[in-house]
């Protein structure tokens, strides 16, 4: 029988460290996450954190980057203000979803 306590660790650990991240983001001043991003992440750190260490970082590393992608051109041509909140849930579900796409099971 083969036991799947090393992953149920490294679930909770993931969902530990991606909380306290983007909690971490919240609380700084200027961080531009909110609260739903907060809970999001511990939610994406449990699931992503089952899978490896390696899809936890990828995903989160994937959904900033895309995040970016939309946003710089939108700031560049101004059509949002320099201060305004990018809600970063869409951008973190599609990092997740496209590395749990790509990761080998």
């Amino acid at each position: 029988m083969n036991s799947r306590g090393p992953d149920f660790l490294r679930a909770f650990a993931g969902m530990a460290i991606l909380a306290a991240f983007y909690l971490v983001l919240a609380l700084v001043p200027g961080g531009g996450v909110g609260a739903g991003d907060v809970k999001l992440g511990g939610l994406l750190g449990l699931s992503l954190g089952w899978l490896s260490w390696s899809a936890l970082v990828a995903a989160t590393v994937l959904g900033w980057f895309i995040a970016a992608l939309v946003w710089l051109p939108l700031q560049a041509t101004r059509r949002r203000p320099r201060g305004s909140l990018v809600p970063m849930g869409p951008f973190l579900l599609f990092g997740a979803l496209l590395t749990i796409a790509v990761v080998p099971a």
